[in-house]
């Protein structure tokens, strides 16, 4: 195969060192997780200068040079949208990522919207239109296609010239500093498990109306468990037990058949301890139910955070999301645990004296 295809330890080793000598790369995956709870990595493609590889994954090859080079905080690792990618390196070799460039978090300062599509981004500044139609290809097959990996390697080629147009927008604009503070708290976001995000993901039926505080806990012990059992079966959580099942066990002990009698007696235990009142029931008191007083607040928070957006060409939601905004009306969470640094700065003082008011 061609040189551009990375297939074995010894023309791994020589693009590691390509990689090295430039002291930049810019880096993509491909990997699929339709049937499996942690992603299977197919592809890694590195653009290094004009250069381009695509590393296969499944070969009979040692990828411990790739994670060394993520590490490595004297190279700098150019990603798009990179949460993903960023927890697979992780996952796959425990080593956390570091010097990491996202031109879509770049992308935000910069008056693109919120969170642009690499393909988006690639049109508005080159005006390049790149066809997304192989996005969900088979990327496990073998071999891969010519279009497949004509598309793979699109996928690195305008990486590093938009992280050079964006920080020259940046640096014009004084927003350098700002990117490397959100990128460091980026980068450790996704990366720490944050067991909060299970629970807003959490679907429940309307069906059953409102809960006591007894049921929600048990709803949040139950979706910790299937979290645990999924990431033991290596299947997708909603594979193993979806939402709607979850909340049957817990309402009407409806138990789905696939569950053996272990896991039954297991799930049992945690409903007794529910019932018991050993629980942490911090979702029940948190409920998103606000006064009128504090709805006439939010809605004054509101219109204060548009009006920084408006002012400053950002989206709202990259300032603060609804969800944290009502968090800190309704006295969950302080303004310095929901915003710092450069948000605070914008916006951090005038929201505090508004919920103090």
């Amino acid at each position: 195969m061609s040189d551009f295809y990375i297939a074995s330890n010894s023309a791994l080793q020589k693009i590691i060192d390509l990689a090295y000598a430039q002291k930049t790369v810019a880096l993509d995956t491909e990997f699929t997780r339709e049937k499996t709870y942690y992603p299977i990595l197919s592809l890694i493609q590195i653009a290094i200068g004009k250069k381009t590889f695509v590393i296969d994954c499944l070969a009979d090859i040692d990828l411990q040079p790739v994670y060394q080079l993520m590490a490595d905080s004297s190279i700098t690792k150019i990603l798009h949208s990179s949460a993903q990618d960023l927890q697979i390196f992780h996952q796959q070799s425990k080593i956390l990522p570091t010097n990491i460039v996202d031109v879509q978090v770049m992308a935000n300062f910069c008056g693109f919207g919120f969170n642009i599509g690499y393909s988006n981004l690639v049109e508005k500044l080159f005006e390049v239109k790149i066809d997304k139609k192989l996005q969900c290809s088979d990327w496990q097959q073998r071999p891969l296609d010519v279009e497949q990996l004509e598309y793979a390697m699109l996928d690195v080629a305008y990486l590093e010239e938009i992280c050079f147009k964006l920080s020259e927008d940046l640096q014009k604009n004084k927003r350098d500093k700002w990117f490397l503070e959100e990128i460091e708290s980026f980068t450790k976001k996704v990366l720490v498990r944050d067991e909060n995000n299970l629970f807003k993901n959490f679907s429940a039926q309307k069906k059953f109306g409102r809960k006591t505080p007894e049921q929600v806990a048990k709803i949040r012990n139950m979706i910790l468990w299937r979290e645990k059992m999924a990431q033991i079966i290596n299947v997708p959580r909603r594979h193993f037990l979806d939402d709607n099942h979850i909340e049957e066990i817990v309402m009407l002990e409806n138990f789905h058949a696939k569950l053996n009698n272990e896991m039954r007696d297991e799930i049992m235990q945690i409903m007794a301890r529910c019932d018991e009142g050993d629980c942490n029931l911090t979702i029940e008191e948190r409920r998103h139910v606000m006064s009128e007083a504090q709805k006439k607040k939010y809605h004054l928070a509101k219109e204060l955070v548009e009006r920084v957006a408006l002012r400053e060409d950002l989206r709202e939601q990259f300032l603060i999301t609804s969800s944290d905004l009502k968090e800190a009306i309704l006295g969950n969470k302080k303004i310095d645990e929901l915003i710092s640094g450069w948000r605070y700065y914008l916006f951090g003082r005038d929201l505090q004296k508004l919920i103090n008011s």
